[in-house]
């Protein structure tokens, strides 16, 4: 008959994803290196109190099920339709986290490193802010259907080959610096400092009087 038991963890083998349970209450023995479930790695620590199932054939074989909450040991937060998955032994440092009655799902995590062939997303609204922001990549295409926005207090565009275009395209700063083989084309007119590059005149004959405008 297979028997439920608590014990402390005594050592690990990160390696092998195995542990030596100490059993006080059986005459303080030690168990062999037994396996955690294979489901997740996420090993415990010496002295974690852990649930473990004792196979039939003998008190040296078994699995270790894993912790469970105590009075020590206690949730981080908890109420119904929350799901939590704290991957951190400091509570929030690192999680998932969905709460029904909330319709949100949280990732929290010190650093994310994504690598993946395609990523697609759908959604309504994208949005965040950060204090460094940058995508880089051999073809970084930016589109807006309807309105594209780049702002920030200095903003910097740059690439051996960049395409700006739109139905109106509106560029505006304290200061701006564009500098290389610049082409500009459309059937509007590009205006600075309320000068217009189409229709603006000159006055710097020595009379002082306008000279013809710019075409």
């Amino acid at each position: 008959m297979e028997t439920i038991r608590i014990g402390r963890v005594s050592a690990l083998n990160y390696e092998a994803g195995t542990a030596r349970i100490f059993y006080s209450d059986k005459n303080n023995n030690t168990t062999k290196e037994l396996p955690l479930l294979c489901a997740e790695y996420y090993m415990p620590e010496v002295d974690d109190l852990v649930m473990v199932c004792h196979l039939p054939n003998g008190t040296e074989a078994g699995i270790i099920l894993g912790r469970y909450w105590t009075d020590v040991n206690r949730p981080p937060e908890g109420k119904r339709g929350l799901y939590r998955k704290d991957v951190s032994r400091t509570a929030g440092k690192a999680m998932l986290r969905y709460a029904e009655d909330e319709n949100r799902a949280d990732i929290v995590m010190p650093n994310i490193h994504m690598k993946t062939t395609e990523f697609h997303m759908e959604t309504e609204t994208i949005g965040g802010s950060g204090r460094d922001v940058g995508f880089t990549g051999q073809n970084v295409v930016l589109t807006g259907t309807s309105i594209l926005n780049i702002s920030g207090a200095t903003a910097s565009i740059h690439g051996d080959m960049m395409t700006v275009s739109g139905g109106v395209i509106s560029i505006s700063g304290g200061v701006i610096h564009i500098s290389g083989e610049v082409t500009i084309s459309g059937s509007g007119d590009v205006v600075l400092d309320g000068i217009s590059l189409k229709n603006h005149t000159h006055t710097c004959n020595p009379t002082g009087t306008e000279s013809s405008k710019a075409n």
